[in-house]
């Protein structure tokens, strides 16, 4: 398996290599890769050993940064069905879950053991080894319980914040999202508005354009709300094209902002905001021919399920307008 590793990583590594011209960093990961490539398996056991997996998930971040930039698709794919491979022999230590368990976790010994009620800080323990090896149910686990008060569990766990710095110094765009925000906004720490923002406009995570908005927004910045508001929407977010057509609504760029509005719903049709706000414009005519009906029939459907009182409550007051203004015609 080692040898496995080693070959596949350095085939990779190549790869990579040719197509950075040299890049410094990635003679050096070769380099390591070469160095530790003398190991050997436990011969008792036949696992690999905290060591070894704790090198070879560095390496294979690292790769995976390099890669994902370069968008090689191929190359992705063998990384991370090598992490999997890595992080099956975690499962190894733990022979009382089943392999339907581990695989109803996710392939996740740490979601599997917290559906066992282990003790916690084993949970935690695993789920940083197999976050390191860029387990995705892991990762997402780490999050929740670093955010979210939960019973058992130590709340801003200052193991899982180191886990996020390090790997946010490392340059996933995940965690630079997740400790930028952190940073920003002090979750479990001191507060370092500088940093933050640092960590964030690095990041190219999806969430943090849009973080960014709402940040600047508060700030009542709001050449960089907008900004950062359109790079949110070039990732396809809905809650950035809903905020983006209340701008041209405010500029009265109607036609503009209807087409915003149902990009939204496009994305979410259960964007109950985006929906009252396109039903008033069909009902006063901004930006669209008047369709009173349309309205109607949008505004219903925020009244009967949305979860937002106050906007059902909205949505009625102007359903009521409407017909009011119907009645008295």
């Amino acid at each position: 398996m080692i040898r496995f590793i080693f070959f596949l990583l350095v085939a990779l590594t190549t790869k990579v290599y040719a197509d950075q011209n040299c890049d410094l960093t990635l003679r050096q990961i070769e380099q390591d890769i070469r160095n530790q490539s003398q190991i050997d398996l436990d011969p008792e056991n036949q696992k690999i050993t905290l060591e070894q997996e704790a090198f070879y998930a560095k390496k294979l971040r690292l790769l995976t940064h390099i890669i994902a930039a370069q968008k090689d698709v191929e190359s992705f794919l063998k990384i991370y069905a090598l992490s999997q491979d890595i992080r099956d022999h975690i499962l190894k230590e733990f022979p009382n879950i089943s392999p339907k368990e581990y695989e109803d976790a996710h392939s996740s010994v740490g979601v599997a053991l917290s559906r066992k009620k282990a003790p916690a800080d084993v949970i935690v323990k695993i789920l940083l080894r197999e976050a390191r090896l860029l387990s995705g149910s892991a990762g997402i686990m780490l999050t929740v319980l670093y955010f979210y008060p939960t019973e058992g569990y130590k709340h801003y766990d200052p193991e899982i914040l180191a886990f996020f710095k390090e790997q946010a110094e490392e340059g996933c765009p995940r965690w630079e999202y997740e400790y930028g925000k952190i940073l920003l906004h002090g979750i479990g720490t001191a507060q370092d508005k500088i940093e933050g923002l640092k960590f964030l406009e690095k990041s190219t995570f999806e969430e943090s354009p849009m973080e960014l908005a709402i940040y600047y927004y508060d700030e009542n910045d709001f050449q960089k709300f907008e900004y950062y508001l359109r790079k949110a929407a070039d990732q396809d977010h809905p809650q950035a094209f809903y905020n983006l057509g209340v701008l041209e609504q405010n500029k009265k760029n109607y036609g503009e902002s209807v087409n915003l509005f149902l990009k939204t719903l496009e994305l979410d049709p259960e964007y109950y905001e985006a929906m009252l706000e396109l039903a008033r414009m069909y009902a006063e005519g901004r930006g669209v021919e008047v369709n009173r009906t349309k309205a109607l029939d949008l505004m219903k459907t925020v009244v009967t399920k949305s979860s937002d009182e106050a906007l059902r409550n909205l949505a009625q007051k102007n359903i009521e307008i409407i017909e009011a203004n119907e009645n008295v015609r």
